[in-house]
């Protein structure tokens, strides 16, 4: 992950130029991080067979070399077919099967921060934002380089600001509120909140199913 820097300016910050106006722009995940996902993909499917097959046999392996063919596909699908457009009239995230598309009338600014989620890698995020600070879209740029990132900043020709090193969700909230869910503040809170609830509703179901037992 590159070192996210603060030049002097709003548009410099990541350094973004003033471009021409309703420039478009395709973007693709990059090569090196669609490699690195499939290889990973693909070192975990080993380590799933093989633990399946010592523990539980043929049959077992093939089934979890099934389940894991499967997910792979659809990894690879989904890499092949992932796209940002930007086009006079909107800004496109394409997925395998969601297709998430916004009036480029509508962006106002951008937010961009490194977020450092409980688990996994970080995570270069971009907000669009509307006039009123709300989030018209948001791109998950896991999979794309930095300078693509970049690159989108600048067709867009709009202020853009961000914290100028990796935060947390709960660090990004404090900065600029309401970009980030609550469940991804309090990840723990939520966690405890649903074995709560599910908790509750296996003693309630087992209340009922003793006392339609009973009659």
């Amino acid at each position: 992950m590159p070192a996210v820097r603060r030049p002097e300016s709003a548009l410099e910050r990541w350094g973004v130029r003033m471009s021409r106006p309703f420039d478009t722009l395709t973007l693709t995940p990059s090569p090196e991080r669609r490699g690195r996902s499939m290889a990973l993909a693909a070192v975990l499917s080993l380590l799933f067979v093989s633990a399946s097959g010592f523990s539980n046999g043929l049959i077992a392996a093939l089934v979890v070399g099934a389940v894991c063919a499967v997910g792979s596909g659809l990894l690879w699908g989904h890499l092949s077919r992932s796209r940002i457009v930007v086009t006079a009239e909107e800004v496109a995230v394409i997925g395998l099967v969601v297709r998430r598309r916004r009036s480029r009338d509508r962006v106002a600014g951008i937010v961009r921060a490194v977020l450092v989620p409980n688990q996994g890698p970080w995570i270069d995020t971009v907000f669009l934002l509307d006039s009123h600070r709300e989030v018209v879209l948001r791109i998950n740029g896991r999979h794309y380089a930095a300078q693509d990132l970049d690159r989108l900043m600048e067709v867009l020709q709009v202020p853009c600001a961000g914290p100028d090193r990796p935060v947390t969700a709960q660090q990004l909230h404090r900065l600029h509120p309401g970009l980030v869910l609550w469940i991804e503040r309090r990840p723990l809170t939520f966690a405890f909140v649903v074995v709560a609830g599910l908790l509750v509703a296996a003693v309630v179901a087992g209340v009922i199913i003793a006392m339609s037992s009973g009659a």
